[in-house]
């Protein structure tokens, strides 16, 4: 869809909005001048109108709120569309993939993405790692029970533009210095991988950004979505931060990044970056199909993680 229809559409909804509560109060207003109420009922009919009118400035408040925030994300919109070009966007694409590597387990169904990371642990001791989700590591049972967590024999491949590079990486679940992995548990979805051998040149670590991502902010995913039919590694997609504190009803307690650009099975664990190529987000989860978008684990979780165990990003 591009840009100027989407902002008509904006503008539209918003004008049916407004149309439809003026059309449904002056109907009301009418319907309320020709009926005669009788002096018995006027208690009743008052408390009623009251009600009514309470209902009505509530509902103008939430489209005055509604229209304030429609012409915000046209103004982002506005913005960008003068801010970022097709070549900003290659650039982009170039400065961000060699951030980014495909993840396969030891076994088939284990599959995921994950962004290459430069940390310091509380020695001083300075290791690139590889950012992915918990569920890309573990095993589910079918019938419950406790999560198993895949301690090896994992393979991370860099960047390619058509297919798997060559250069692999094994690499396993990184542990700390007690010797427990360095897995969260389930509702914060992250793990880490440790190389088993340094990164190739064509790889690089990702900065993570410091700032929440506003609503309306340019936003680019790349990860290595699979489907039944296909597999395709280190796939681009871009799009727009649609809500910065999302929620689901299967965790309210934590707050997502909404995000519109298109994933699918295997993003997971991949790298959401800003126009400045830093990262703002960790993929977790879809919602829809043929239309899905994504929710991504904000980068203030990661770093809060990443204190948690004892770790903090090392500027490239």
């Amino acid at each position: 869809m591009s840009l100027p229809v989407l902002i008509n559409m904006l503008l539209g909804l918003t004008g049916t909005a407004l149309g439809g509560m003026a059309y449904e109060k002056a109907s009301r207003d009418d319907a309320e001048a020709a009926t005669p109420v009788p002096a018995a009922e006027s208690s009743e009919v008052y408390t009623g109108l009251a009600d009514l009118t309470q209902k009505n400035m509530e509902l103008e408040a939430a489209l005055a709120e509604m229209q304030r925030k429609n012409t915000e994300m046209l103004q982002r919109l506005m913005s960008l569309e003068g801010e970022i070009t097709l070549s900003d966007v290659k650039k982009l694409v170039a400065q961000v993939t060699p951030s980014t590597v495909g993840i396969k387990g030891p076994m088939l169904n284990v599959q995921g993405s994950g962004t290459l990371l430069k940390l310091q642990d509380a020695q001083g001791n300075v290791k690139h790692y590889v950012l992915t989700n918990r569920h890309v590591v573990v095993l589910r049972p079918l019938h419950g029970g406790e999560d198993h967590i895949l301690d090896g024999g994992f393979t991370v491949f860099p960047y390619a533009d058509t297919n798997i590079s060559g250069d692999m990486i094994l690499a396993r679940v990184a542990k700390g210095p007690d010797g427990q992995p360095l897995v969260s548990d389930k509702e914060t979805d992250l793990a880490l991988l440790e190389l088993l051998s340094d990164p190739t040149d064509s790889m690089k670590p990702a900065p993570i950004a410091e700032a929440i991502p506003d609503v309306g902010e340019f936003v680019m995913v790349v990860g290595s979505p699979i489907g039944r039919n296909f597999f395709f590694p280190h796939n681009v997609t871009y799009g727009f931060i649609s809500h910065p504190e999302r929620k689901t009803s299967a965790d309210p307690s934590n707050v997502f990044l909404g995000i519109d650009a298109a994933i699918d099975y295997g993003n997971s664990g991949g790298p959401a970056f800003n126009q400045k190529g830093e990262m703002v987000g960790v993929i977790n989860q879809k919602h829809g199909n043929d239309n899905a978008f994504a929710l991504a684990i904000r980068n203030d979780k990661v770093l809060e993680t990443l204190a948690q165990w004892n770790l903090k990003p090392v500027k490239p």
